[in-house]
């Protein structure tokens, strides 16, 4: 599986400051934004049909970051949904 990954520069974003990246498979289009609180967004869309998957994370430790990012690779890889992601 081969993936693209643009990595954003951070953005301040009115006292908030947020950095996003975006990631393309041959299937789907991803990205995963990282505010400094520790609040992820998952947000993808399955290019055959525009499914979309959409999940929120508050993090509390970076242990729980590897588990953002394995839950992303499941989904472009496999297409596995995450857990209580929402779905459309």
């Amino acid at each position: 599986m081969s993936v693209e990954v643009r990595v954003n520069p951070i953005s301040p974003n009115y006292g908030k400051a947020i950095s996003t990246t975006e990631f393309e498979s041959a299937d789907w289009l991803a990205s995963v934004a990282a505010w400094e609180t520790g609040e992820i967004e998952l947000d993808a869309g399955r290019k055959a049909d525009v499914r979309g998957v959409s999940k929120h994370y508050d993090l509390n430790s970076s242990v729980q970051l590897d588990e953002v990012f394995a839950e992303l690779v499941a989904l472009l890889r496999d297409g596995t949904v995450p857990p209580d992601a929402v779905t459309w």
